[in-house]
């Protein structure tokens, strides 16, 4: 019905009132946005006004995650589980708690997004790569915190996760190995 929609475009920005994509799912479908680093008054206004969930796109990927310089300064604390820094993550999931939104987390494990160091012994890339009963421990401390720091801080506020994305080359052939 057009009556309802009410998009006046001028020079690619909407100008005028629209209705609310939450109103319009009122069949029980869940809307949601992906977020990157955008922080502005009008792209929040936005997402509380025509989301019902949001997802950090990248702040809770393990590149932006992982302290390598804690982690590498304090070994006998952090040599086995990497310290973990939530700046990137919090600003979105407190948007979210204060406009009754959910977050849809993603991604625990992805191959583009784990930075290299923390891969090799001590997190130093001039040192070996870590073995894996070592990388084990490693990625099962950092999910665990991850999630506990997710549960603790924000109860409830996360819907859904992404545990490991793109497993799964292109062409079908898996990305993860036994070795």
């Amino acid at each position: 019905r057009t009556n309802d929609r009410r998009f006046l475009f001028s020079k690619g920005r909407v100008k005028g009132e629209i209705a609310s994509l939450l109103r319009r799912a009122a069949c029980g479908a869940s809307v949601g946005d992906a977020v990157l680093g955008e922080r502005t008054g009008a792209r929040k206004r936005l997402l509380a006004r025509h989301f019902h969930s949001l997802s950090p796109e990248n702040q809770l990927k393990a590149s932006f995650l992982l302290d390598r310089g804690t982690s590498a300064a304090d070994l006998a604390r952090y040599g086995e589980n990497a310290a973990l820094d939530f700046s990137a993550p919090r600003p979105w999931f407190e948007f979210a708690r204060a406009n009754g939104m959910r977050v849809s987390a993603q991604a625990l494990v992805w191959f583009m997004l784990a930075p290299e160091w923390w891969f090799h012994v001590d997190y130093d890339m001039e040192k070996p790569l870590a073995g894996r009963p070592l990388m084990l421990k490693r990625l099962e401390g950092y999910i665990r915190v991850v999630l506990g720091w997710c549960e603790t801080n924000y109860p409830g506020l996360v819907r859904s996760w992404v545990v490991v994305n793109e497993a799964v080359d292109g062409d079908a052939t898996p990305r993860l190995h036994d070795d």
